[in-house]
């Protein structure tokens, strides 16, 4: 064997596993990277316990109130929360419910139908509470916001307050920060509940 055989023997062998290694190693990554970017498994946070049979059988709660928005298209925005972010949601939600007596609830996924139709249905799905309860529904895929407030919960937060909170949270949206959007929306509207003189339904 020529001093050029043996010296490719020495370096293309070891090139070559090197190769291998970092394909096997890169190509679960990629299979991560493709999952991250796919559509979450819908999460909510303040929901019922059981969300698909509280759903089940449910119509669209009485308009009460609230606002829709949309937002514009950023790629490479992943929709899903990390454990640290799922406890900023939570966090936030509890803190907005101790400080104003209402409920606040947050629905990130797909819509099933038309999105206010769909919003509406989940509102109406947290039953006896329905009426003092805020609910933001975010659907990252389609790029949709809807709060649908109850009818007391309207008397302390009308709907430019929470067309107001649809705008905070779609410029976080938009910067690609879904779950910090989302706690900015909660912030304000419970700021604004604390803040708002009860109103009353004419009628």
């Amino acid at each position: 064997m020529s001093t050029l055989q043996v010296l490719g023997v020495f370096v293309g062998v070891p090139v070559a596993i090197f190769t291998i290694v970092a394909l096997l190693t890169l190509a679960p990554q990629h299979g991560r990277a493709e999952r991250d970017e796919a559509a979450p498994v819908p999460v909510w946070f303040g929901g019922p316990a059981r969300p698909r049979e509280a759903l089940a059988g449910v119509v669209p709660s009485a308009e009460g109130g609230g606002a829709s928005a949309r937002w514009s298209p950023m790629p490479g925005v992943k929709a899903g929360f990390s454990d640290a972010q799922t406890d900023d949601v939570r966090r936030a939600l509890r803190r907005a419910g101790d400080g104003t007596d209402m409920r606040f609830s947050v629905f990130a996924g797909p819509s099933s139908g038309e999105p206010r139709p769909y919003a509406r249905r989940l509102h109406a799905a947290l039953g006896a509470d329905a009426g003092h309860t805020v609910l933001i529904f975010v659907d990252p895929a389609a790029r949709v916001i809807e709060i649908v407030t109850g009818k007391e919960a309207r008397m302390r937060l009308d709907d430019p307050v929470c067309a107001l909170a649809t705008i905070t949270m779609t410029s976080s949206f938009e910067g690609g920060d879904i779950p910090g959007g989302i706690v900015a929306g909660v912030n304000l509207l419970a700021e604004r509940a604390r803040d708002a003189p009860l109103m009353y339904e004419e009628g």
